[in-house]
């Protein structure tokens, strides 16, 4: 980002005082890489993520069958509430990915589109991260409360277990929220300025 950095702020100082000059050509081809470059990491997050979920969804669905007990396997069912929230989860991230794709970079794209894009696409991804605790860990958390206090595995640690959860979650929030922060909202500012620039 230093470079992109450097090179809006030439652009906003020659518009200004007239000192300073940039190619636009150049000003492209750095919005372009920047842009390839954040739909690259949110791609591999999303598709990680999704298949992560996926897996640890089977895993959760066995559990009930690998328990021993007087109780069918079918008596398990906040296991299969875990399954299903993590299922959730998994499908949340890829329909994130699904809906992404409007805003993936084009060499042929013109500089206005690809800032217009890269904006879009920021605005997407802070709204997501900023409700991350509805769509992410809801439906991870009110599973895991009802495994800690229906299931006998948690028989006497069932208020450690739930205290760790919540930090953890907590933790997810947190982390996410001071990331829009620190690095998404600069981004998509920087380039609503040189949407302005450009105007």
């Amino acid at each position: 980002m230093k470079d992109f950095d450097t090179m809006q702020l030439l652009w906003q100082q020659d518009t200004g005082t007239g000192r300073f000059s940039i190619d636009a050509e150049s000003m492209h081809r750095e919005i372009l890489k920047q842009s390839k470059r954040f739909h690259s990491q949110a791609r591999f997050r999303d598709y990680m993520e999704g298949i992560m979920g996926i897996l640890i969804a089977a895993f959760f669905g066995i559990v009930p069958f690998m328990e021993a007990g007087a109780l069918p396997w079918h008596a398990h069912w906040e296991w299969f509430a875990l399954s299903a929230g993590c299922l959730f989860v998994a499908g949340a991230f890829f329909s994130h990915r699904r809906r992404a794709r409007q805003w993936e970079s084009d060499d042929n794209q013109p500089i206005r589109t690809a800032l217009e894009n890269s904006r879009d696409h920021l605005n997407f991804q802070i709204n997501l991260l900023k409700n991350i605790v509805w769509w992410y860990c809801l439906p991870i958390e009110l599973p895991l409360l009802l495994v800690a206090f229906t299931s006998p595995l948690f028989e006497g640690f069932r208020i450690t277990y739930t205290l760790v959860t919540l930090v953890v979650m907590v933790g997810i929030v947190a982390y996410n929220w001071w990331h829009v922060k620190k690095n998404l909202a600069p981004q998509r500012d920087a380039a609503a300025q040189l949407l302005e620039t450009l105007d």
